[in-house]
Order: structure tokens, then C-alpha cells, then sequence
């Protein structure tokens, strides 16, 4: 499926369900935010953040077990359900 496909058919979605509220294009740029510092950090980051968002899907190689450890329990942490498991 091609690029363009993909985005209309998000933006379909997201004009037919009302109660998402444009949640495909908000987690995109929150997505974009995440890649921008984790590069600034010396993260290498598939696709690059400079590049058009369109979608969340996103590497991030950590390179280092402890570090992306640390990550997902940083994430874990600040999430609101859940957040005490370990």
C-alpha cells in the first residue's frame, strides 16, 4: 500500500468517527516530537523526524539493552493505567 493510500484512508477514519478526535494526526506529531529528541540524544531513528509524518510507525535503535530498558520503563511510568506494574 503507497503513501497516499494510507492517508486517506486515515483521514476517512478520522472523519468518519467523531469521537477519535483527529487521535491518528495527533499521535503523528507527538511521534515526530519523540524522534526529534531521541535523535538530539545520538539515538539513530528510522524514518528520520525531519521527514512528512503520516503515520506513528517508527524505529529507534538504543543499541544497548539497559537503555531501552530505562525507556520503556520511563514510558511505563508516566502511563496512566497500569503504572505500577513492573
Amino acid at each position: 500500500m503507497n503513501k497516499k493510500n494510507v492517508i486517506n484512508i486515515s483521514a476517512l477514519i478520522e472523519s468518519r468517527d467523531s469521537s477519535t478526535g483527529k487521535h491518528v494526526f495527533r499521535v503523528s506529531r507527538y511521534t515526530k516530537l519523540i524522534v526529534a529528541e531521541m535523535k538530539k540524544l545520538g539515538f539513530d531513528v528510522i524514518p528520520d523526524g525531519s521527514e512528512s509524518r503520516h503515520d506513528i510507525i517508527q524505529a529507534i535503535s538504543f543499541h544497548n539493552p539497559d537503555a531501552l530498558i530505562a525507556f520503556c520503563e520511563g514510558i511505563q511510568a508516566a502511563a496512566p493505567v497500569d503504572s505500577y506494574v513492573t
